[in-house]
């Protein structure tokens, strides 16, 4: 067994690469649209990023696999590439990553939404945004709309299969090999996305919800334009909430700044995926 060193820096590494990436459309931290399905070294077919779902493939996979988490000194672990072994893992080390409480840190943007493709690019998938958020932004007239998105990523998990012939440790056949991706890492947390919809300019929304969410009063007059205010929220790592009418974010922050535990530690809210050659794949939004 051996102590994991190299984890900070391969995240600091993706993280650059995806800033990056995403000023030209590509995207490598991707939202999973079917979170409950996902384990380490599950294999999608590329196609599956262009639907609505991201189930993986069933594959048998012959060879065990290193899993580590990226925030915590674990011993490397190997297990099989099972949704069954994956979640035994988490569960063996779940009691102890809530002891040591890894540093998590609140993120918080605000996005101009102009037309459904500025939806797309936050999931970093073609996605149907009409139908996860209920409302057709490109047929909106006189709307402005500004997207909220914040939240909390509690720890991330990752493998680090080296390149080897997909062929002898797994069911694939070789001409299929370019045409799948694995799942290297996923992060777990609490993210919400709320699409506000206003006849307002976006810079009065945007000084609404940046005083909301830091808990600042707002005017007469601001609490006007809030009231006639559209809230389009899609929530990962709990079921919906039911937003208050002051401060339709307070029920958000509330629930992101409950400690987590091992019964409620969120939700898969990013993963990332790579190509059966081990290189870091790009999604990219035409």
């Amino acid at each position: 067994m051996r102590k994991i060193s190299y984890s900070i820096v391969y995240l600091i590494c993706a993280l650059l690469s995806s800033v990056y990436a995403q000023e030209k459309t590509r995207f490598a931290f991707l939202i999973p649209k079917s979170p409950d399905a996902l384990y380490l070294g599950a294999v999608l077919k590329k196609d599956a990023l262009l639907g609505e779902e991201h189930q993986p493939i069933k594959l048998t996979i012959t060879k065990k696999m290193p899993a580590f988490f990226l925030d915590a000194s674990f011993d490397l672990d190997q297990i099989e590439g099972t949704k069954i072994a994956y979640e035994a893992y988490l569960k063996k080390f779940m009691p102890e990553l809530v002891r040591i409480n890894p540093v998590q840190d609140i993120y918080f943007k605000t996005h101009s939404i102009k037309k459904k493709a500025d939806l797309e690019s936050i999931f970093g998938t073609k996605t149907d945004v009409t139908s996860w958020f209920g409302v057709d932004i490109d047929q909106a007239v006189g709307k402005n709309y500004i997207l909220m998105d914040f939240g909390i990523t509690y720890f991330h998990v990752s493998t680090d299969l080296l390149y080897e012939d997909w062929t002898k440790i797994s069911s694939l056949k070789a001409a299929d090999l370019d045409n799948h991706l694995y799942v290297n890492g996923i992060g777990y947390g609490k993210r919400f996305l709320i699409l506000v919809e206003s006849a307002s300019s976006e810079q009065e929304l945007k000084n609404i919800i940046e005083r909301l969410y830091f808990d600042k009063p707002i005017t007469a007059t601001e609490k006007t334009i809030l009231a006639n205010c559209s809230f389009h929220a899609l929530t990962f790592g709990k079921d919906a909430i039911a937003p208050e009418k002051d401060n339709p974010f307070k029920a958000y922050m509330d629930y992101i700044k409950k400690p987590f535990t091992k019964e409620d530690y969120g939700t898969p809210v990013y993963m990332v995926l790579f190509d059966l050659e081990n290189q870091l794949y790009y999604n990219e939004i035409k």
